[in-house]
């Protein structure tokens, strides 16, 4: 199993989000603060589908039901409010809320006012987490209605801390520096999965004894 799926986020403390004013609103939101709409922005690999997928089970405690959307250029409305209309039948005793995960909300072309109008009928008990890459993009009676969290680019820096956590989790000791210098290799990537390929790289490294003992703990 590659460590990028091995350590997938379980709960707020595995996400590397270096705005803390955003990790203060999830971990609030997980323990009972609601906001029906909200916007994950960000480019690719800044972790904000990771987060949106991740809340909706921090909320409830379990993995609940969800209706799930992903946004394209012909985007079916319809199909869409189709979907929606299973939200009735989700069981609202086993949940506090139902969800709407909306990936790619901004490659959506055509108008979504017939969605959030069926939307807006369940807006109390239901909580909408869309995802987009570039947020002026979307509609714009349609961003109006979220709130936006706006996931910056993750330096090697920000994410050193969790690539320590993973390798000594892997029973691999290495300095920071050591580690820091292998990560900025890949931080002008912007992408959080070409920091797991170089946590991959140091563990096949480690295991076949090509680092240096002074690079050791």
């Amino acid at each position: 199993m590659s460590l990028l799926n091995k350590y997938k986020p379980q709960n707020l403390n595995d996400l590397v989000i270096p705005n803390t004013a955003i990790k203060d609103l999830l971990d609030d939101m997980a323990n009972g603060y609601i906001i029906n709409k909200l916007c994950f922005v960000g480019t690719n690999g800044t972790g904000k589908s990771t987060a949106a997928h991740l809340m909706p089970i921090l909320i409830e405690g379990f993995p609940p039901n969800t209706v799930h959307l992903v946004g394209e250029e012909k985007f079916d409305v319809s199909n869409a409010i189709n979907q929606l209309s299973t939200i009735n039948n989700f069981g609202w005793a086993a949940q506090k809320y139902q969800y709407v995960l909306f990936d790619e909300l901004d490659k959506v072309k055509n108008s979504l006012a017939a969605l959030w109008q069926t939307m807006d009928t369940f807006n109390d008990k239901v909580i909408v987490i869309a995802t987009a890459n570039d947020f002026m993009k979307i509609e714009k009676a349609v961003r109006s209605r979220f709130q936006l969290l706006d996931f910056g680019l993750i330096t090697a820096d920000d994410f050193l801390p969790r690539a320590q956590q993973i390798l000594g989790q892997e029973n691999i000791k290495l300095k920071d520096s050591y580690v820091l210098g292998q990560l900025q290799t890949k931080q002008s990537l912007s992408d959080m999965r070409k920091y797991f390929d170089t946590l991959s790289d140091i563990q096949r490294n480690h295991n076949a004894g090509r680092i240096q003992q002074t690079h050791y703990v």
